[in-house]
């Protein structure tokens, strides 16, 4: 039995070495083979993947350029040259370096154009929905006028049509004075209308000029132009604000396109395309892309706190834009408040002259002349007119409009200002895809919310931008192949976490400073100049602009009908017209008892005696004595030189008229005596 035993080990032992050999075999020859398959750089045709490399970048290379085999001393001047050889030659290198400039550019142009663009199309979009609310405002506020004050408006237009070329002359070049804009247009208006009220008399140059000095103090207006003035400014400045930081901030993205790529920074990313010169065709690993980009970019990633500080600012001007400082409230009704303006006046023209005339003294008494084209235009002086005033068409509109409240946006009725508002705020304007339906919400409205959503999306967008090109999957591999990546160096895990300082960059290891970018200054200046004129915009206050040109600023009288030869300094040009005189401000009244027979007008002209003194009617006795006489044809002279006709007296009358009587009776009585 033990011989059976040992028999039977002896056959197991020889079947396991029988076995054994040919495995054992086997794993010699994998061992040997296996290096070979993992290094394929040493096998002939590898270097093939170079070519295919360079055509994917749209590069084409001279298939007689690149090595067949890989050459193991080649001296490299960005990419390390592996033990096994590298494929890539010196002028390879350095298209290598140019394709990797290249392509991060694009990339970074591509991302930074789209931002540039989104915030010029809104910056244009604002700017032509503003530019066509004032032309809109400017035919409403024309036709209005046109409408209710007629031949005496369109003679004196140019007014009205200064205003809004001065407050669209602010708004395209931000160099108008709004509050002297605004003083000079109600100055002009109040000298009008003091001309047409008091059309009985004529004034020159230096009387108005008397009467401006008292409009702050009489106030003939009430409290329109202060209120009106007030919101114009701040309404006009903050939407001008908006548009233009708009426009400067698409600038300031656009002209970040032109920072170049610095030396470091290219060899940085040649490096990351160096895995090609060993016929790896491994992407770079994504964190590994990150911490280059953020080298690369570092001046980019600088304007992040200027860039949230300027949404922040913005955000705040469009809660103003869209609450108290909204230029639709403003610009739409702009008609209305001057109408009410003039109602203002024409309701105390009369104590307000009466005061112009204690203050600057008793004007010159004019010729009375009839306009037939300003007929259907009076401002009444007297009481009982004034108020049969809602029976006229003219005044039957502005009827329709309650007294101003500038506190409310919404103050008018609804055959006014809502029915103006809705007209406007919600109309469909060519190219656009507004709805008119009035349950809308209006076209500034959306607008502003629209550009505020945009502009609030790209927070963040500079320190973001290395992620945003290293997400292009051209650019870097997957998060998620991390384990195989090319990390600089061999295919394998990218060890360097991403850095939050560029001072810590593995990828940038140079101790030298980068050197500052006159670019990069460039556009966090403008960026810091948008944040302070959108703070005083947000507080009301004036913003002064960079391109301001010196000059006079506009008056707002522009450049009107020069006066007719004949109407003697009125100040109204040759614009004529029947003015409400009450009888007892006529100068040249003449007492009953002095009437002559037959004459039915109010004055009287006696031909000049031989002598050269003129016989006239006496003018009043209180009137200033820089008035002058009235000569034989209604002109001027002076009036040290006027004669008195004698009054007669009633006993004289009576002696002159009853003695004839007396004498014929008592010779009648004589005679039949005899």
């Amino acid at each position: 039995m033990s011989m059976n035993l040992c028999r039977n080990s002896v056959s197991r032992n020889s079947l396991r070495m029988s076995w054994m050999g040919p495995c054992v075999l086997f794993l010699l020859i994998c061992l040997v083979v296996a290096p070979l398959e993992a290094a394929p750089s040493l096998s002939t045709g590898v270097c093939a993947a170079v070519t295919h490399f360079f055509e994917t970048k749209g590069l084409r290379i001279n298939p007689n350029e690149i090595p067949k085999e890989p050459i193991k001393d080649l001296p490299l001047k960005y990419c390390s040259v592996p033990a096994a050889g590298t494929c890539c030659s010196y002028n390879m290198e350095m298209r290598l370096a140019d394709v990797s400039r290249v392509h991060m550019e694009r990339q970074t142009k591509d991302l930074i154009g789209k931002l540039a663009s989104v915030l010029h199309n809104r910056a244009q979009k604002f700017n032509d929905y503003f530019k066509d609310l004032l032309s809109e405002s400017k035919k409403e506020f024309h036709a209005m006028f046109k409408r209710t004050y007629g031949a005496i408006y369109e003679q004196n237009s140019y007014v009205f049509s200064d205003l809004f070329t001065e407050l669209e002359g602010y708004y395209a070049r931000g160099k108008v004075d709004l509050s002297e804009a605004m003083d000079s247009f109600f100055n002009t208006l109040y000298q009008k209308m003091f001309t047409v009220l008091n059309s009985q008399f004529t004034f020159d140059d230096k009387y108005l000029g008397c009467v401006s000095e008292h409009m702050k103090q009489l106030k003939p207006f009430g409290d329109v132009p202060d209120k009106l003035s007030v919101q114009i400014k701040r309404s006009f400045v903050a939407t001008r604000t908006y548009a233009q930081s708009l426009a400067a901030a698409a600038d300031v993205v656009k002209n970040m396109m032109n920072i170049k790529p610095s030396l470091e920074c290219v060899v940085a990313l040649t490096k990351m395309q160096c895995n090609v010169c060993s016929g790896q065709t491994a992407k770079p690993c994504a964190n590994y892309c990150v911490n280059v980009m953020k080298g690369c970019l570092q001046h980019h990633t600088e304007m992040d706190h200027e860039w949230d500080n300027f949404l922040t600012s913005m955000e705040k001007l469009s809660d103003r834009l869209l609450g108290p400082f909204n230029v639709v409230m403003v610009v739409e009704p702009i008609n209305i408040k001057i109408s009410e303006a003039i109602m203002n006046f024409q309701e105390t023209n009369k104590d307000i002259s009466n005061q112009v005339f204690q203050g600057c003294g008793r004007p010159m008494l004019g010729r009375r002349r009839r306009d037939a084209d300003a007929e259907g235009f009076t401002f009444d002086d007297d009481e009982t007119t004034r108020q049969s005033r809602s029976a006229e068409p003219a005044s039957q509109e502005l009827g329709k409009f309650e007294p101003l409240r500038f506190s409310n946006g919404d103050n008018y009725s609804e055959n006014g200002r809502r029915k103006n508002k809705n007209k406007n705020r919600n109309k469909t304007r060519k190219g656009d895809n507004y709805d008119d339906d009035y349950s809308k919400e209006p076209v500034l409205d959306k607008l502003i919310k629209d550009i505020r959503q945009k502009v609030k999306d790209t927070k963040n967008f500079w320190s973001n931008l290395p992620y945003q090109i290293c997400n292009n999957e051209d650019m870097a591999a997957a998060p998620s192949m991390e384990d195989y990546c090319w990390n600089g160096h061999a295919v394998d895990r990218y060890l360097h976490p991403v850095i939050s300082d560029n001072k810590l960059n593995p990828e940038f290891p140079s101790t030298t400073p980068i050197r500052r970018s006159t670019v990069l200054d460039a556009q966090l200046y403008s960026l810091r100049t948008s944040v302070s004129q959108l703070k005083n915009a947000y507080n009301g206050l004036d913003v002064e602009w960079s391109d301001q040109e010196d000059g006079e600023y506009g008056s707002g009288s522009g450049s009107g009908v020069d006066d007719d030869e004949d109407s003697e300094g009125s100040g109204m040009g040759g614009y004529d017209f029947e003015a409400h005189i009450p009888p007892h401000i006529t100068h040249n009244e003449i007492s009953p008892g002095r009437e002559m027979p037959g004459n039915t007008t109010t004055s009287v002209h006696v031909d000049e005696p031989p002598g050269g003194v003129k016989v006239e009617d006496e003018v009043h006795e209180h009137e200033d004595t820089h008035l002058n006489e009235i000569g034989p044809k209604g002109g001027t002279d002076s009036g040290g030189t006027a004669t008195r006709i004698p009054e007669m007296s009633i006993g004289r009358a009576l002696v002159t008229y009853m003695f004839p009587i007396f004498m014929a009776w008592f010779g009648g009585m004589f005679s039949e005596l005899l």
